[in-house]
């Protein structure tokens, strides 16, 4: 009765370590279906049978190789392309684009890079879009122009210059933050002490009023001594 109740437990372990093995494997599996207007990729389940849709992509073409059974390296490149062309519609819509959705949908993307170039591209876009934020805000910042909003877009500034913006966008940033130095210094400085304000200029009298040439001012009239009579 021991070997057997041995035997038995043995064959349990054996059977349960296949069926685990059988799961992972279906796990692996991924199968592609095309539609009329889209491809429906579906993954296998964490059971030894049985599957469940993964996505639905509308823009992203089937691959050119028909197989029954297809392997990570064959969908993730699909789901990448996906992702990445969904954000680039989202950055590309009317009116300010969403940041953050279009962070996560890069981040997704990310999920399914399978090269370091996959990869280097998700980061180099994420970078791209903190440092948009970040110029934003320091420019906000910039213009309420008080000594400690202006310290703060300094250090907008300086986050911005961490995440490796080309040469270009370097130099701009280090512009800017040279400008804001000096308005922060100037604010600081204020106006010099034995500085005197300026006497306002004097009011200066109206001209008199001209007179008229050709009418001269009148003037009494002058009496004439009358005639002197003949002696008769």
């Amino acid at each position: 009765m021991k070997k057997m109740l041995v035997y038995a437990g043995a064959a349990l372990a054996l059977i349960v370590f296949l069926i685990f093995v059988a799961s992972l494997q279906n796990m692996r599996k991924y199968y592609v279906v095309e539609r009329k207007d889209a491809i429906e990729l579906w993954k296998g389940r964490f059971s030894p049978m049985g599957r469940q849709k993964l996505a639905v992509l509308p823009d992203v073409k089937p691959p050119t190789e028909t197989k029954a059974v297809y392997t990570r390296q064959d969908v993730f490149p699909m789901l990448f392309t996906h992702y990445i062309q969904k954000a680039d519609t989202s950055m590309e819509a009317a009116g300010s684009p969403d940041f953050s959705k279009i962070k996560s949908i890069l981040t997704q993307a990310g999920a399914y890079a399978t090269s370091a170039e996959d990869r280097a591209n998700i980061t180099d876009r994420l970078r791209m879009i903190d440092r948009t934020i970040l110029l934003y805000k320091a420019d906000v910042a910039v213009e309420k122009g008080t000594i400690k909003d202006l310290q703060a877009a300094q250090a907008h500034l300086g986050r911005a210059a961490a995440l490796q913006p080309d040469p270009i966008l370097a130099n701009f940033i280090q512009q800017k933050m040279a400008s804001i130095q000096e308005q922060i210094a100037s604010l600081k400085a204020g106006p010099a002490p034995d500085q005197k304000l300026e006497a306002p200029p004097e009011e200066t009298p109206p001209p008199a009023p001209k007179s008229d040439e050709h009418n001269p001012p009148e003037t009494a009239p002058t009496e004439k001594a009358p005639a002197e009579r003949g002696t008769t």
